[in-house]
């Protein structure tokens, strides 16, 4: 997931995610992928910021 490809609905959506499993369901139902990286983040229990900007 790459923030700069959602549309501002999908990144309205994403700022309302209280946990990383609400991204995860976000990401399914809106059918973006995650990279492997952003996965264990959420395997983790980062936060959507942490989880988007992983590695910039």
């Amino acid at each position: 997931m790459n923030i700069e490809d959602l549309t501002q609905e999908q990144r309205q959506k994403l700022t309302a995610c209280k946990t990383p499993e609400d991204v995860l369901s976000l990401a399914k139902a809106e059918g973006v992928d995650l990279t492997d990286e952003q996965l264990e983040d959420i395997a983790g229990g980062k936060s959507w910021e942490e989880i988007i900007y992983h590695g910039y």
